[in-house]
């Protein structure tokens, strides 16, 4: 029986589709949930008109089937069953399934409309005696949004099947929210940033938070001083018509007030769209409107001109205490307005946190879309990248702050950067100190370190890591950094030369390279100190729910390469880009999710994982594929070379060849052929550098990445090809 008038009823009240019914499939156990709400029976049906699944069967106990009532539900697909038959209700549906080729059920995994404290095993010895997949559709009535899962096959276990299922039904709101699954959802975060910072507040309230130095003096904020803060401009955004869901731009360098900025959006229930403070105007623009931002705050900026012109009218600009523009509100002014009683939504995991646009090194930059609790989880320590052990408590943060001395922690990339500002999240949950500088000078750092005593910094790589290593090589003598414990990278190739170097220099220190990105987090780690050894890949240990993938979304076996992806915690999708939110966060065979930005890696034999290149910069010569990154690595060791680029560009027998692009030490001149022998110790004949272009500065992305489409115009500039 079909009910045609429901057809596109979901639609006009504001229902969306977020995936498609896989196709090909005719036999398979469907489950939808949260079931809580007799609601849930009538948004099925609209479903089922929806997506044209009128073959669908659901059961029911045999003394329902009976009049008016047992011939409306066998219209619609129902089949009744006897309990006490022998063979039990999975032994009369399996047979269903071996008879009928075509036959399709439809379950809840609850069982009931009430609370539950597990899923019933039924839909999954259903699936598994009939070795028929399942298919997870998800109806989040709080968001009014349908999910539907690829097919899953049953595992060997029921409990590894339910974590699956759990995963697209969990987070979902039901019709009664409080009898859903989200208590039954592995890796929720318990506390989402405002309550953590609340309850950080409570736990230190004295404790310094936020020092940054300033011409003339300081900035400072004790862990209450900076949430005292941000609840005022919180409450001030109010005031400008913000509301839960509103998307707050900032384009600003490191400050304290970066950082009081994005908690006080995430407080409001608001977006954060933070904007790297060095972009030309026309792509701030295109970010602002792209991002479909309300405010814009101007922090600390270089050059405030730039972005005079770049933001469009009807959108409130305010400014912080460290920016000068007469023609926007002031901090202090939009504080000023806020109601002190205003009160602060409730939010929840999957309510939108903040939206993170890419450097654009090899495009215009894309918008990716994370959620309150895969931000926490993922990003801000709720899982220990070392151990992948989550976090299950508040208390569960702030107990690292109660042990031991509070550190003193200094990122120098952009805050807008996952190197910075997700790992000062970690840092402020756990009560430690953020030194924050607005600039990136290697004497002005070996000095804030010193002068802070500061134990940790972070850096991108090779762009941060060798004028920093120049500098104290230069000067041995001229700053007392015993502080100084721990240097971590993050995002970007941070070579074996300069892994090396900064070990001679800091025998104490330990090295870390993280992998990660803006799409998939934190990948994995490798820790490098004096006596360690170390690959230089960077060859990880794979962090929780990191994986390699081969093309058909399946893990590898050891010593082959694929792609490097992420399950768990997660973006939810590229802002306003369906194309390449499909092709970037996949469904693979076994249920899960994935992230997979486009890293190529190759699993080891002892489970770690080697980074080899990112495939949209590979270039093919002659059918083999290069990697620039390998080749930039060896590049980066020769005693000639500050900094190197490696490109693919037009070639008319090999199709493409390896050119690179070298900014070289000062007072030297590497040639073509000394780069060349250099390389042929360290990587395959094949993927030796044919071409080599000096330049004065190399150009990097704010976050310290190579712009290989820059390099790449240098390049076939110099071999005279036309752009």
């Amino acid at each position: 029986m079909k009910f045609s008038f429901l057809r596109g009823r979901l639609a006009k009240r504001g229902w969306e589709y977020r995936d498609s019914f896989p196709t090909g499939l005719r036999q398979y156990v469907l489950v939808f949930g949260p079931h809580t709400h007799s609601r849930d029976f009538w948004t099925g049906l609209c479903i089922r008109e929806d997506l044209g699944l009128h073959h669908l069967h659901v059961l029911g106990k045999k003394p329902l089937f009976r009049g008016i009532q047992g011939w409306f539900l066998r219209k619609l697909g129902g089949i009744p069953v006897d309990q006490h038959a022998a063979g039990g209700i999975v032994g009369q549906v399996v047979e269903h399934f071996r008879s009928d080729p075509d036959f399709c059920l439809a379950l809840a995994p609850e069982g009931t409309r009430a609370k539950v404290d597990g899923l019933r095993s039924g839909y999954y010895e259903i699936a598994k005696a009939a070795g028929v997949p399942i298919v997870v559709l998800g109806i989040d009535a709080g968001r009014k949004m349908v999910s539907i899962s690829a097919p899953i096959m049953p595992m060997d276990t029921k409990e590894a099947t339910d974590a699956r299922v759990l995963e697209i039904l969990g987070p979902l709101e039901g019709f009664v929210p409080e009898k859903g699954l989200q208590h039954l959802t592995p890796d929720r975060a318990s506390r989402l940033m405002p309550e953590q910072l609340a309850w950080n507040a409570q736990t230190f309230p004295t404790r310094l938070f936020l020092d940054q130095p300033v011409e003339g003096g300081r900035i400072q904020m004790t862990h209450a001083e900076a949430y005292a803060e941000a609840q005022r401009f919180a409450r001030g955004l109010y005031a400008l018509g913000v509301v839960p869901g509103d998307r707050v731009a900032l384009i600003g360098k490191n400050s304290a007030h970066w950082l009081i900025y994005d908690y006080a959006v995430s407080l409001a229930g608001a977006v954060s769209v933070p904007i790297y403070p060095t972009i030309d105007g026309p792509t701030a623009r295109a970010v602002i409107e792209h991002s479909e931002s309300k405010v814009v705050v101007l922090g600390k900026l270089d050059d405030v001109a730039r972005y005079r012109d770049c933001i469009p009218s009807g959108i409130e600009v305010v400014t912080t205490p460290d920016h000068q523009r007469g023609d926007a509100r002031t901090w202090d002014e939009v504080c000023a307005m806020g109601d002190p009683s205003a009160v602060f939504p409730t939010l929840h995991p999957d309510d939108l946190m903040t939206i993170i646009y890419t450097s654009g090194t090899t495009g215009m930059p894309k918008g990716v879309v994370w959620r309150h609790g895969d931000v926490v989880m993922a990003l801000g320590g709720g899982i220990d990248i070392m151990s992948g052990e989550k976090v299950s408590s508040p208390e569960g943060f702030v107990e690292k702050g109660r042990t031991g001395f509070p550190l003193v922690s200094y990122p120098l990339p952009p805050l807008m950067h996952g190197a910075s500002q997700w790992s000062v999240m970690a840092q402020s949950f756990v009560g430690n100190k953020v030194v924050l500088r607005g600039k990136f000078d290697p004497a002005d750092v070996w000095s804030t370190v010193e002068n802070e005593k500061a134990n940790l910094i972070m850096i991108t790589g090779d762009a941060m890591a060798r004028p920093l290593l120049d500098y104290v090589a230069a000067n041995t003598d001229k700053h007392e950094l015993s502080s100084l414990f721990a240097v971590s990278s993050s995002a970007v190739l941070f070579s074996q030369s300069c892994k090396e170097q900064f070990i001679d220099l800091f025998p104490n220190v330990v090295i870390t390279d993280a992998v990660g990105s803006s799409e998939g987090g934190a990948n994995g780690i490798t820790m490098v100190g004096k006596g360690m050894q170390s690959k230089g890949g960077p060859t990880i240990k794979a962090g929780r729910d990191s994986v390699v993938l081969g093309d058909d979304l399946l893990p590898v076996k050891p010593g082959e390469m694929g792609r490097l992806a992420r399950a768990g915690n997660i973006p939810l999708r590229y802002h306003k880009d369906p194309e390449k939110t499909a092709a970037t966060f996949v469904t693979a065979p076994d249920g899960r999710r994935y992230a997979i930005p486009g890293d190529f890696a190759r699993l080891e034999e002892d489970g770690t994982i080697t980074l080899i290149g990112r495939g949209s910069v590979c270039i093919n010569s002659g059918g083999e594929k290069i990697f620039p990154e390998e080749v930039e690595n060896a590049l980066k060791a020769h005693p000639e070379v500050f900094d190197a680029v490696v490109v693919g560009i037009p070639d008319d027998r090999w199709g493409e060849r390896v050119a690179a692009v070298v900014q070289a030490r000062p007072g030297t001149t590497p040639t073509l052929e000394s780069v060349q022998e250099h390389c042929r110790a360290h990587v395959a004949g094949y993927k030796v550098p044919r071409q080599l272009t000096l330049v004065d500065q190399m150009v990097r992305s704010p976050a310290g990445k190579s712009d290989y489409r820059w390099a790449k115009q240098q390049a076939m500039t110099d071999a005279g090809i036309a752009g």
